[in-house]
């Protein structure tokens, strides 16, 4: 993955029914700095009844929300992030070199062989406000057999008690949600592009009525933009700008 993240303060609703395999997500302490973990399941397929956890303005971008909370802990989560279809995740969370490790942890090495899937992850953990706090998101699939996938992003709580960054979430994993809720097409979603995952086999349009297809993360990820003339035509308000007439992430990381 390597890439950068960032979140703001809305409480994620968890306990989703996994799409392939188990995906129930459970908390493993590790140091002073853990309080609680919670977990989603697998954000795709069938069993899901199309439900996503996150609102529609949300459901193809990546974002890291941050809240302090009172008592000197910190509520960190973590949406739409991928990983391993069938995947049973545990959280841990580490102080680390002035900063904090959140790690999520496959320790059964289960994983379903149906592709790649969106989780949303949710940390509660002790930390110290009033300045900017460095944060590596550590994604381990298979301790001691796969090397570990890191992402790593700052925390602005000098600046903000609480907060989100967002950008485009991964686009393969985003391919395997949008084929199995019907989702292809739809606000910050995949395009239908002919030979992609999200093929118009039936000769649909490349996106829903009203949104562009547009470059995404690179020029070859295509995303379904909503237009805009100013910043305020975009939503979510602060997440999203205008940018040469299409709402883009306004703070990726």
């Amino acid at each position: 993955m390597s890439r950068t993240k960032t979140l703001s303060a809305l409480t994620l609703t968890l306990g989703l029914v996994a799409a392939c395999g188990s995906d129930d997500a459970s908390s493993s302490s590790s140091d002073g700095a853990f309080v609680s973990f919670a977990g989603s399941a697998c954000k795709g397929g069938s069993a899901n009844g199309g439900a996503l956890t996150a609102e529609e303005a949300y459901a193809g971008l990546q974002c890291v929300r941050w809240k302090t909370l009172d008592g000197g802990k910190l509520k960190v989560d973590l949406l739409n992030f991928e990983g391993g279809c069938g995947a049973q995740w545990k959280g841990q969370a580490t102080e680390l070199d002035g900063g904090l490790e959140l790690r999520l942890v496959n320790p059964g090495c289960m994983l379903a062989a149906c592709g790649s899937c969106i989780y949303d992850w949710s940390f509660e953990v002790r930390a110290k406000g009033g300045a900017d706090l460095p944060i590596s998101i550590v994604t381990d699939p298979c301790p001691g057999e796969q090397t570990p996938d890191t992402d790593s992003a700052t925390i602005p709580l000098g600046a903000t008690p609480e907060g989100e960054l967002c950008r485009y979430a991964d686009h393969g994993a985003l391919g395997w949600q949008a084929m199995s809720l019907s989702s292809c097409g739809k606000a910050y979603m995949p395009c239908r592009v002919k030979g992609g995952m999200c093929d118009p086999s039936g000769g649909e349009p490349e996106c829903d009525t009203g949104l562009t297809c547009a470059d995404g993360a690179s020029a070859t990820e295509k995303v379904c933009h909503a237009p805009c003339k100013v910043d305020g035509d975009c939503q979510p308000s602060g997440t999203m700008k205008c940018d040469a007439g299409l709402c883009r992430p306004a703070k990726p990381w």
